[in-house]
């Protein structure tokens, strides 16, 4: 009977560990992200123009506290995909690692930038931290993206459905292989959702600004 009761409880701190494991991976890495979000805003967005209190969807309350000091990856520019839902909107940083993606969507760092001729292509966590892309097997042709830079918005169009690819696919990072658009966008997530067996893909092409073309300003 010891022994049962030994067992027994063995199995319920496992099935404990596994529960406060799967909450801290879909709630404790969003708090996280979210917050490190915030903070990039406070960093990134006063440098295009977004008044901070604008950028987190309304004023924030005084403090006498300095910013905070920033020391994460780099941010690059503000990703809005608004079939994401309303409101949705990211500061993408540098570099595809843990590390980066656990502060939100991340630029792979081998391709162009907004504005340069090529794929502009990022990595999105399909669940956890934030669980920013988890709906993006809902895009559909037609979608539009927003890139806001320094520099002003590019404005990229959804040129097929979401595609299932293999981790080992690096071709995709090269944009729609049948779009002929010199400038292009790629984005890149994890499937089935909690796993990472697959890739799913988006693939947009630039439609403002024109080749040549200084980009309009961030819409305020």
């Amino acid at each position: 009977m010891r022994v049962v009761r030994a067992v027994g409880n063995i199995f319920i701190v496992l099935g404990l560990t596994l529960l406060l494991f799967v909450v801290y991976e879909e709630v404790g890495t969003s708090i996280i992200t979210n917050h490190r979000q915030t903070v990039l805003a406070e960093v990134f967005d006063p440098q295009i123009g977004i008044p901070a209190e604008q950028a987190s969807g309304g004023p924030k309350p005084p403090t006498t506290k300095a910013p905070p000091n920033y020391s994460g990856p780099q941010p690059l520019f503000r990703l809005t995909i608004p079939r994401l839902g309303s409101g949705w909107s990211r500061i993408v940083v540098q570099g595809i690692t843990l590390y980066a993606l656990a502060y939100g969507p991340g630029h792979y760092p081998q391709t162009p930038l907004p504005g340069e001729k090529g794929t502009v292509a990022m990595a999105c966590h399909r669940t956890g931290w934030g669980s920013p892309c988890i709906n993006i097997n809902q895009m559909q042709p037609g979608d539009l993206i927003y890139i806001d830079t320094t520099k002003g918005r590019y404005t990229y169009r959804v040129t097929a459905l979401p595609r299932q690819v293999e981790k080992t696919d690096g071709w995709v990072l090269n944009g729609d292989p049948n779009s002929k658009d010199p400038y292009k966008l790629a984005i890149t997530t994890c499937t089935p959702p909690h796993t990472s067996l697959h890739r799913l893909v988006i693939w947009a092409d630039q439609i403002t600004p024109a080749p040549g073309q200084p980009p309009p300003p961030v819409p305020k």
